[in-house]
């Protein structure tokens, strides 16, 4: 039993010194990251990284906390790193597009979400995305065409018609545009009322 117990307690700390690989800090990143613990995921997935340059869940997901932390440049930094290592993933461009728009960077968040459409061109969501930073910029008529593309491949998208709606008050439709928002409110998006009561009374 002497010599079982000696044998038990040298395995332990062989297990306890054993070094952690990229891939087990990037798991232990993930689980911060889902309990919200924003600063841990960051330095376990700060730790992936230095194992392993080449991991782009580690540097989209430390992107992620870094936008929850509103540190927007730094998001960017690591959504463009991820874009280098996985060139082709659309989400990471609209990702990047997005947290752009946090900084006022309309253009380029259209940038990244047209770089996005046309990587995964039936995601409702991507132009509805461009639509917002096209309405920021005042662009109402490319707004107004991605709100109509985003309804055309979801019609069920509420929120696409208050918008739509809204970018049609701004080119001087009143009449059509409040049609649209009140089909918004209708299907139950209920901040359509809000824009209802400010432009079509």
């Amino acid at each position: 039993m002497k010599y079982l117990l000696t044998f038990l307690f040298a395995m332990f700390v062989c297990a306890s010194g054993k070094a952690q690989t990229a891939s087990e800090y990037t798991e232990e990143g993930l689980l911060s990251f889902i309990t919200g613990e924003y600063e841990d995921a960051i330095a376990h997935f700060t730790k992936a990284i230095a194992l392993n340059p080449r991991d782009t869940t580690a540097f989209q997901v430390r992107a992620e906390c870094r936008e929850a932390l509103e540190d927007y440049q730094g998001a960017i930094a690591d959504f463009t790193k991820a874009i280098e290592l996985d060139p082709g993933n659309a989400e990471l461009y609209s990702s990047r597009g997005y947290t752009r728009t946090y900084l006022k960077y309309y253009s380029g968040a259209i940038a990244d979400y047209t770089k996005a459409i046309a990587l995964d061109p039936r995601n409702a969501g991507t132009y509805w995305l461009r639509g917002e930073s096209r309405l920021f910029s005042k662009d109402y008529q490319n707004a107004l065409a991605d709100y109509n593309r985003a309804i055309e491949i979801n019609p069920k998208y509420a929120s696409a018609y208050l918008f739509r709606g809204y970018a049609l008050i701004m080119l001087g439709e009143k009449e059509r545009g409040c049609q649209e928002m009140n089909r918004s409110l209708q299907m139950g998006w209920k901040e359509a009322q809000e824009y209802i009561n400010k432009y079509c009374r």
